[in-house]
């Protein structure tokens, strides 16, 4: 995960599908193929993609029975975001990683997750020409905040506060 966090996602499949060749029924091993080869702030997912990701997501939630409820939870956001034939739907994926965030407060990677949802819905559209910020933007601190406030050392959340602040009228 922390390849993805660093935009890094071409060596966090490798990682992902080497974590897969230990265990196949890895239920969030699957997610994070999956979560790996979609799109990020940087960039779109790539059309070649989408075979795989729907592929992965069949077999997470295959062995989902095993998994925790919270990682049940991420598999369904993210069926939600490929719904298939090479479909992103950001929107359906955003607003169930903000349920998922309510229903997993004490989760740090369940809050970065949802403001990196946030986040992809409006890459680099988080402030105003005029510093103010966006009304999706408030939504995105407080989720990040609360991923460093519950692992104070989370990179995938520093990370995102970074790009989150850095076009804001106060980046230091």
């Amino acid at each position: 995960m922390l390849l993805v966090y660093g935009f890094n996602p071409a060596e966090a499949v490798r990682s992902f599908e080497a974590a897969l060749a230990i265990d196949p029924a890895c239920a969030s091993c699957w997610w994070a193929l999956a979560w790996a080869l979609g799109p990020n702030i940087n960039a779109d997912m790539p059309p070649q993609a989408a075979t795989r990701v729907e592929s992965a997501l069949v077999q997470a939630r295959r062995h989902a029975p095993r998994a925790t409820p919270m990682q049940r939870a991420l598999i369904g956001a993210l069926s939600l975001r490929h719904p298939g034939g090479g479909v992103v739907d950001e929107s359906a994926y955003a607003r169930r990683l903000q349920a998922l965030a309510r229903r997993f407060p004490r989760d740090a990677d369940v809050a970065l997750l949802a403001a990196e949802a946030l986040m992809n819905l409006h890459p680099y559209d988080w402030w105003a020409p005029d510093g103010a910020a966006q009304p999706w933007t408030g939504d995105i601190e407080r989720l990040l905040r609360r991923a460093i406030s519950l692992q104070p050392r989370h990179p995938g959340a520093h990370h995102y506060w970074i790009h989150l602040q850095e076009s804001s009228p106060h980046p230091q």
